[in-house]
């Protein structure tokens, strides 16, 4: 995998790139098994940096520790909560494998490794020709689902936040965009995805970042989150549907691409109440992917981190629980 040319970087910045691609390159090309044998003593070496740093990130409102809190509300034993970290941690790690073997899956091969049936329910959305905004989480291996829409015949728009090392963001985007999805950039993004959808293609988003200066805060997981309005901003302009799915892992080099929702909103005179609504039926969606694969959501994100000002925490110092029905975790098989 040759690295995009990027003269203007600094040169401290290229010999990031050229490893990185090199190492992405080592990690595509080995047997699988020793690629993910590599995965799994990484894990290793996540599950002490997650440990090490446990006050540090708390104190930011990010981080695996601080978010089980607010997600499972002390119902987690510390042996659950020691499972969970080394099962998330054994995620990420494969996640790391999963992207740099990305390229691998191709037209030809990747219905071998990859059950996309649940894609037959969004053709006859896509056949109505108005576009659709696909919106996903960092649940799962995220990276796969618009490589995968895009492998199925669909042509889909993403947009990325770029990597401070310029370099590696070339790297990444080289790799994402081996199935034939088209990459652009986070800068003027709206203005792109509207002009994909008037010209019937799906634009593909991350609708669970966090949105820290965003007024629009609705329950993620039981807990008011700082929430993006650039789905439903899209949506009401465009009338185009929203199309929720994530790409799951089920086994070893073995993946699932699952459809949660399928919605349109009809508009009414409050701009702001019907973006609330948009959001909260996002955050529902992507809520229920979560609670069936608990291990395999970003559990080290900032999603918490933005807060109302006029929030009262409670008796433990955190953000009050207001939609616990979204928690439908069972604890007893972390």
């Amino acid at each position: 995998m040759k690295q995009a040319s990027n003269k203007t970087a600094p040169w401290n910045h290229r010999l990031l790139g050229r490893l990185f691609s090199g190492f992405a390159t080592t990690l595509g090309a080995l047997p699988a098994w020793l690629s993910y044998a590599f995965a799994d003593a990484l894990a290793a070496v996540l599950v002490l940096v997650t440990y090490a740093t446990k006050r540090q990130t708390t104190r930011k409102r990010r981080g695996f520790y601080y978010n089980t809190r607010i997600v499972f509300r002390g119902s987690l034993s510390p042996r659950q909560r020691r499972r969970l970290l080394w099962r998330w941690a054994r995620h990420m790690t494969h996640l790391g494998v999963d992207v740099c073997r990305m390229p691998n899956i191709t037209e030809d091969n990747f219905r071998d490794t990859c059950d996309v049936s649940e894609l037959d329910d969004v053709y006859g959305t896509y056949d109505l020709g108005q576009g659709i905004i696909a919106a996903t989480g960092h649940i799962g291996v995220y990276e796969y689902s618009s490589h995968l829409v895009s492998l199925c015949g669909m042509s889909i728009v993403t947009i990325f936040r770029p990597s401070p090392i310029e370099p590696i963001t070339d790297v990444l985007n080289k790799i994402r965009s081996s199935g034939g999805q088209i990459m652009a950039k986070r800068e003027g993004g709206v203005r792109t995805m509207l002009r994909a959808l008037a010209n019937h293609q799906i634009v593909g988003l991350v609708a669970d970042n966090s949105a820290k200066d965003s007024e629009l805060h609705t329950p993620f997981l039981g807990t008011n989150a700082a929430t993006s309005k650039t789905a439903g901003i899209l949506h009401l302009k465009t009338g185009a549907p929203i199309v929720l799915v994530t790409a799951q892992r089920t086994g070893r080099q073995r993946f699932r691409l699952q459809h949660w929702d399928t919605f349109s909103h009809t508009p009414t005179d409050n701009r702001e109440a019907d973006l609330a609504v948009i959001s909260k039926r996002i955050n529902d969606a992507l809520s229920r992917a979560v609670c069936a694969y608990p291990e395999q959501w970003f559990w080290d994100s900032r999603r918490f981190r933005g807060r109302p000002d006029d929030e009262v925490l409670d008796v433990d110092g955190l953000p009050p629980q207001v939609n616990p029905e979204q928690v439908d975790i069972e604890t007893a098989d972390l």
